[in-house]
């Protein structure tokens, strides 16, 4: 285990911040608009409450396994790798929603939201 000493340079940190944050923003913005959007989304695609429910519990269940993965993966790759590989997912979660046309792929894509937010969060 080899350790590494932070940057000191004012331009490297001050970048490391913004993608950070910028994370942080991406991770809580795709799991957070669940809620305000559900109504429209449930009517457009033609989904009942107890679909709409799932939506939420199936959202809910991949943040906590999100977390868990994000946490292995920051154990064995460090945060960098963990932080990268969570926005991945983040990132194939939002092409998916974009595309979403039925029940199925709904609820695919928030398993993929939570996956990313919750491994995000993790590392």
């Amino acid at each position: 285990m080899s350790s590494q000493v932070p940057s000191t340079d004012p331009r490297r940190r001050r970048l490391s911040f913004l993608a950070v944050n910028g994370g942080y923003l991406a991770a809580t913005a795709g799991e957070s608009l669940l809620a305000p959007v559900l109504p429209l989304a449930a009517r457009e695609l033609r989904l009942g409450v107890a679909d709409a429910g799932l939506a939420l519990a199936t959202l809910a269940a991949a943040i906590a396994l999100g977390n868990l993965v994000g946490g292995a993966a920051l154990s064995r790759a460090g945060p960098k790798v963990g932080a990268v590989g969570a926005l991945l997912v983040s990132a194939a979660a939002a092409l998916l929603v974009a595309a979403v046309r039925g029940r199925t792929a709904f609820l695919a894509s928030q398993a993929l939201v939570g996956l990313g937010s919750g491994g995000f969060f993790a590392s």
